[in-house]
């Protein structure tokens, strides 16, 4: 299963600002409909080749930078690549996780578990766009079908593969 998927360090929101926060309690039920309100943005995209994998990486994590960063070598003819979004968030304090071991195949689709995270009720958050992303590099065999969920098993978006 470790071969199958291997995070990529690039979950990350396109504002270096992401994730600041200057409080740390949250009002658990009203936290619960911000990520309601986030998951109906979710959307992916299987990325198999560099052509694809260069327009996304720099219109999405090195958007605006200068110098322009290398892009990150993936092997194509071994792996793809799954990019995951929250969608534009009006501020700061959003993202999206993978964490090690929430990823399964079954009936030929790779089920893959990610934490999304929205900034506490009554947080202080930076005012600016932002867009939570994730790149998973994931085994080109072994599934048809793609499916993310979040941590509650709520079915967030598919991707029928063309394998």
């Amino acid at each position: 299963m470790k071969q199958l998927i291997r995070p990529i360090l690039l979950a990350v929101s396109i504002s270096l600002l992401t994730g600041c926060s200057m409080a740390q309690s949250a009002d658990q039920e009203h936290k619960k409909a911000d990520i309601r309100t986030s998951k109906s943005q979710i959307s992916s995209k299987l990325i198999t080749n560099t052509e694809e994998w260069s327009n996304i990486y720099y219109s999405t994590k090195a958007k605006g930078m200068l110098p322009k960063p290398e892009l990150p070598s993936i092997d194509f003819t071994q792996k793809n690549l799954l990019f995951v979004t929250m969608g534009e968030q009006p501020s700061t304090g959003y993202a999206i996780e993978y964490k090690d071991g929430s990823v399964v195949v079954e009936d030929e689709t790779l089920k893959i578990t990610v934490d999304l995270t929205t900034p506490p009720t009554g947080s202080v958050q930076a005012t600016l766009m932002t867009e939570p992303v994730l790149f998973l590099e994931i085994s080109k065999s072994g599934y048809k079908h793609i499916e993310i969920y979040d941590s509650d098993a709520h079915l967030l978006d598919s991707i029928k593969t063309l394998f």
